[in-house]
């Protein structure tokens, strides 16, 4: 009786570890497009030239009637308000005519507001997917050494392949249609309508119009679909490796342990 339970102890034992490892390899594929899309996310929102490029590229000035060097000196507070403290962002510029006054209105506000937050869940999300990246990692490696970072290997091979098919179907959609891309994701990310701004009126559309959207998107797509790319070869090519060295050692054995010819004098 005490053989049969310390058994079926041990089975336990062995399925919740098995149990333990699959999760873990699955948590570690969903980790892979969470840190490439947040890091990528991260840095072209802190990139000071992408704003810049708005504001030049869209002609703002003549749109909103606010002289380039003020637009531009409100990016950089705008940039500092989004990566950094603070919930409701307060920029004054001063127009052609002279006049001062806040650039964006109470609904561009509590927008920004919301954007900041969802950047914010977006920031915490990469920083949780790195550390399960990274600990994972190191603790299948550290278990198992080589055979271990084989298993990581497959999994980055598999994790960066469909991030790579992801992109791509993000892409295709994006090309097929912006506008409903740009839509759908508006409703999915915000609980109210703040987003829906007039481009006759509103400094924030006007500073960063639609086709200013599917730039940065497609920027960031191509962002992750370059990484996702070189990390599903540099998977591949991981395993190939082993797998070609795995080959060879047991011809290498075979061969010494095969008695060497005696010649006879």
């Amino acid at each position: 009786m005490h053989i049969v339970r310390a058994l079926g102890a041990r089975l336990r034992s062995w399925a919740a570890s098995r149990w333990m490892a699959r999760a873990g390899a699955v948590l570690f594929v969903v980790s892979i497009p969470i840190a490439l899309v947040g890091s990528n996310v991260r840095i072209l929102f802190g990139t000071q030239q992408l704003y810049t490029f708005a504001i030049n590229r869209y002609d703002v000035a003549a749109v909103s009637g606010i002289p380039a060097p003020e637009l531009l000196r409100a990016t950089r507070e705008l940039r500092a308000y989004l990566l950094g403290p603070g919930d409701l962002v307060h920029i004054a510029v001063t127009d052609a005519a002279g006049r001062t006054g806040p650039l964006f209105n109470e609904r561009e506000v509590l927008h920004l507001r919301d954007v900041k937050h969802l950047l914010g869940r977006i920031f915490d999300l990469q920083e949780a997917a790195l550390v399960v990246a990274l600990g994972y990692s190191a603790l299948r490696i550290a278990l198992g050494r080589r055979k271990g970072l084989l298993s990581v290997a497959r999994l980055i091979w598999v994790g960066g392949t469909a991030t790579n098919v992801a992109a791509i179907a993000v892409a295709v959609s994006a090309m097929l249609g912006f506008d409903r891309l740009f839509t759908e994701f508006h409703m999915l990310s915000f609980s109210n309508d703040f987003w829906q701004l007039d481009p006759a009126r509103d400094h924030l559309i006007q500073m960063f119009p639609l086709p200013f959207w599917e730039v940065a998107t497609g920027l960031l797509i191509g962002m992750t679909l370059i990484e996702s790319a070189a990390l599903a070869l540099a998977g591949w090519w991981w395993v190939l490796h082993e797998e070609r060295a795995a080959h060879r050692q047991p011809m290498t054995n075979r061969s010494e342990s095969e008695p060497k010819p005696v010649r006879v004098k």
